[in-house]
């Protein structure tokens, strides 16, 4: 499902979608950057801390959280990477219901070689998180796998990015997707390629509700202006649908963000390099219309109260495509000062009969 990255420094308050600031009861340490996925009904969190020192430096862990009252408390044991240097919880994605949780440590050292990461799908059966099916490892070594990871509504359907893969070239990125049965992960098609050197194909992924619909980010295609493809599964083989939707101009970087909607009709597409002082954000929705990606209104670009990065740190597009969720962090003058840098969301609706994103006049 959908999956939001916050990066944070300092004292950490986790802001939930739901348009409610809560905090979480236990503390964490080592705050220094977290992924972040809710379930459906946004009363389960998981989070991940990459730079946690539990089972080694660095070897990350996620811990899940259930909303109740207004609070959010731990739900099960924390789940710890594997080894030093993992950075297990850089990505994570939970199922539709929350029991279920995918995570990506991308510098672990797996069976294929250093750095080849892998990723681990956890389930919850009665309060304790175990581990469903065996490590899912990258297929060489440097790909980085589990950068990026998405559940489908299910929890049985798992795509998961690898930017650092060579296989089409140096650090071309690839995606590949599986599916769960009879106890084990079996690929579904083959692998995913990005199309050229340095495209880091698979910088984010985002599965449709069932799984047959997958859109993924090249933030760094094509001169950096970025790009993203949406596939679907016609007979388990993965079909480009369109073409490749393109960020504009150089220097971009569309695409390090995603968000599909569960039919898997609809996308939204962040880039955080724009505007003339650069670093400035804008989030782009697209609908599909006989197989082209057609814009819906204009960008919701650089507005959002000073702060820059504009959709680099969470974005959420709804279920019926019409209201989109958008962070931003990082205002001007506190870029060369030693200061927390310190979120910002925004709501914006869709109005259909005027083609227009407007702010539903939410601060979150």
């Amino acid at each position: 499902m959908k999956r939001h990255t916050i990066i944070l420094f300092g004292i950490l308050t986790l802001v939930s979608s739901a348009q409610t600031q809560v905090n979480i009861n236990k503390p964490v340490v080592d705050l220094s950057s977290y992924s972040v996925s809710l379930s459906n009904n946004e009363t389960i969190m998981a989070v991940g801390t990459y730079e946690a020192n539990y089972n080694g430096e660095k070897s990350g862990c996620v811990r899940v959280y259930k909303r109740d009252a207004g609070s959010w408390n731990q739900l099960g044991n924390a789940i710890y990477g594997e080894a030093t240097g993992d950075w297990s919880g850089y990505s994570v994605s939970l199922s539709g219901n929350g029991t279920t949780v995918a995570i990506g440590a991308k510098r672990n050292n797996g069976r294929n070689g250093e750095l080849s990461g892998h990723v681990r799908v956890y389930k919850n059966n009665e309060g304790v998180w175990e581990q469903v099916g065996e490590d899912i490892d990258g297929e060489r070594k440097g790909g980085w796998s589990g950068y990026s990871v998405s559940l489908s509504q299910d929890g049985a359907t798992l795509a998961i990015g690898a930017i650092l893969n060579s296989n089409n070239g140096k650090h071309s990125g690839q995606v590949r997707v599986y599916r769960y049965a009879s106890g084990k992960w079996s690929q579904i098609g083959g692998d995913i390629n990005g199309k050229a050197v340095r495209d880091y194909f698979g910088a984010s992924v985002s599965l449709s509700s069932d799984g047959q619909m997958m859109a993924i980010g090249a933030h760094q295609g094509g001169i950096s202006s970025g790009y993203v493809s949406v596939y679907q599964n016609v007979s388990g083989f993965w079909k480009q649908i369109g073409k490749d939707i393109v960020g504009l101009p150089t220097g971009n970087f569309s695409g390090w963000n995603i968000s599909l909607s569960d039919n898997g009709t609809a996308i939204s597409i962040a880039s955080y390099n724009h505007g003339k002082e650069k670093r400035y954000g804008y989030v782009r929705t697209y609908r599909n219309v006989s197989n082209r990606w057609v814009q819906q209104g204009a960008d919701i670009d650089d507005s959002i109260a000073g702060y820059n990065l504009s959709g680099f740190n969470t974005m959420n597009l709804s279920n019926d495509d019409t209201i989109t969720l958008i962070g931003a962090f990082d205002k001007e003058e506190n870029r060369n000062k030693q200061v927390p840098i310190i979120s910002y969301m925004r709501v914006y609706k869709f109005e259909k009969s005027s083609n227009v994103w407007k702010h539903a006049n939410i601060q979150i």
